[in-house]
């Protein structure tokens, strides 16, 4: 049992970082050129990024021009000093939360099978309650490797 609990904890820990964590692409030159093609799309279709209007798209493109000058002309991430890359991971991860639709717009559909029944049944959800249902469960079992059982009271 100790084993099991052991081995939750720490797949708890990894799904954690793996979703904390911004992601990189696999080297600057990456970054930048992900970053030109989403310039080029806000320039040139107005209508791709509708959900912003012109002051967040002026303060899109200024947060792109600060992520350009501080990978400068660096080939690899090691070359950057690790405050460097954390703040490039954070105005990266910034702009593309900025280019993602609004979440409360967005409805994640899937098949759910009847409790107690064979039959299968589309449920839809906004992708708000989606994650709030994640998170919740999330924190179900962190109670349960702490103290045995998901209903414990933990301080």
């Amino acid at each position: 049992m100790a084993r099991l609990a052991s081995f939750a904890v720490s797949l708890l820990f990894v799904a954690f970082f793996a979703v904390a964590a911004p992601r990189l692409p696999d080297s600057p030159q990456d970054v930048l050129r992900e970053q030109a093609q989403l310039r080029q799309t806000l320039e040139t279709s107005p209508d791709r990024y509708k959900h912003l209007d012109a002051d967040e798209r002026k303060a899109l493109l200024e947060r792109q021009a600060r992520l350009t000058e501080q990978l400068g002309s660096a080939a690899r991430w090691e070359d950057l000093p690790e405050a460097d890359r954390e703040r490039i991971a954070q105005e990266h991860a910034a702009i593309l939360a900025a280019v993602q639709e609004p979440q409360s717009d967005r409805r994640i559909c899937t098949n759910e099978r009847v409790l107690g029944s064979q039959r299968i049944q589309r449920v839809c959800r906004s992708a708000e309650d989606v994650e709030r249902e994640r998170r919740q469960a999330r924190d179900n079992m962190l109670k349960a490797t702490r103290c045995g059982t998901p209903n414990c009271i933990v301080n």
